[in-house]
């Protein structure tokens, strides 16, 4: 057995319990994405020059430096000229180097862009570490291009090669194939549809449902993605899986995400809204695959310093992240265990009054064995 087996799991208990000070690191980080460099997990989100985190031990985080000095890059800023600051970035290791996709839009417009940074290692520190901006990897205009260029995030095939896949709102989500050398598009690529909401056009202009952050990990031999979907405080996610990573990507029930499939994965709960946008870290650590995402915490009192991220314990159910009880993932205090949401329905949150609310970065983490099934999803229709 390795020393890192040996080594005692991380306590899945409320940050409360930990005696967490009223502020958190996790506060303030919407559309996060995680990975691990040696014995840290890096932590990247939504922010002025990209917000950075990382943690030994998925309990304490300590702030890094920004990734970029300026809140938007230069070339960026030129394109987008009302952007402030850089939305959703994905992390991910290609070769000997770190591949930082970020996109930069400002809020309901279809005019956006893609990027690119690259690091030898994610450590400031490191003789090696320091970003490197790649610029420009995809652009997209109203009115001309089906996709919003968008919440892009990289899974490698099952040849080792890297895959983008990009989009939200509009017409949805897309797909093609990356060059490992540059991490950026294959001159030429074809583009494939993999999920939408209808009805969404992007050709003119309507931005149609919602349905963004889409996110492909690869487990068992088969791909997985997942999309948000709704708005802020309904804010879900769902997956689907396929046999090859341009899809088509079904629901355990066999429903296309091309279209209104989609098994839940997350969606609110208790003082938790907004569950979504995720990213996913799958066996790189040595106890549980881990599923992180953003929410909405209600203050709890006026005053008071909010809620803090949670990390809690996941509960599969061939496949479906879970809770001991039979309800979607969660903390054990949220209620949710009580009931069963419906696919594709994020419930009802109930009115959120006078109380404020705090964005930060919750932990959903399972059994490495339990988080993705190695069987077909058929079967559930017959125990589910």
């Amino acid at each position: 057995m390795s020393t890192v087996a040996k080594k005692k799991a991380p306590p899945l208990l409320p940050p409360e319990a930990h005696g967490r000070p009223e502020f958190s690191p996790l506060w303030e980080l919407p559309d996060p994405t995680i990975s691990k460099d040696g014995e840290w997990y890096y932590l990247y989100a939504t922010g002025q020059g990209i917000e950075a985190r990382r943690s030994r031990d998925l309990i304490d985080w300590e702030v890094l430096p920004s990734v970029f000095p300026d809140p938007v890059p230069a070339w960026a800023k030129e394109k987008i000229p009302g952007a402030d600051s850089i939305w959703a970035p994905d992390i991910r290791k290609i070769g000997n180097r770190w591949h930082l996709h970020y996109s930069v839009s400002t809020l309901g417009s279809q005019k956006s862009v893609l990027g690119l940074a690259t690091a030898e290692a994610l450590d400031p520190a490191h003789p090696k570490g320091g970003w490197k901006d790649q610029g420009l990897v995809l652009a997209s205009e109203t009115r001309k291009d089906p996709y919003n260029a968008l919440d892009s995030s990289v899974c490698l095939d099952e040849t080792g090669r890297p895959w983008i896949v990009w989009g939200s709102y509009f017409s949805g989500i897309f797909l093609a194939e990356a060059d490992p050398a540059t991490g950026k598009l294959v001159p030429g690529a074809q583009h494939h549809h993999v999920a939408t909401r209808v009805p969404g056009n992007g050709h003119q202009g309507n931005p149609g449902p919602g349905i963004e952050g889409p996110v492909i990990v690869r487990k068992h031999g088969r791909f997985y993605l997942f999309v948000s979907l709704a708005d802020q405080i309904n804010y879900h996610v769902v997956v689907g899986r396929a046999d090859r990573i341009t899809g088509p990507y079904l629901d355990r029930m066999g429903k296309p995400l091309l279209g209104e499939g989609g098994t839940p994965v997350i969606a609110p709960y208790g003082k938790y809204r907004g569950n979504g946008h995720n990213g996913a870290l799958v066996d790189e650590c040595p106890w549980f695959d881990i599923f992180v995402n953003h929410t909405l915490m209600e203050r709890l009192a006026p005053g008071g310093g909010g809620s803090h991220p949670t990390p809690s314990p996941g509960h599969t159910e061939h496949g479906r992240p879970l809770d001991s009880s039979g309800g979607l993932a969660g903390c054990p205090e949220s209620g949710i265990s009580k009931r069963r949401n419906p696919a594709g329905s994020a419930g009802s949150p109930g009115p959120l009054g006078a109380s404020r609310e705090q964005s930060a970065t919750a932990l959903v983490v399972g059994p490495k064995r339990k988080v993705f099934p190695s069987s077909g999803w058929r079967q559930l229709r017959r125990k589910g």
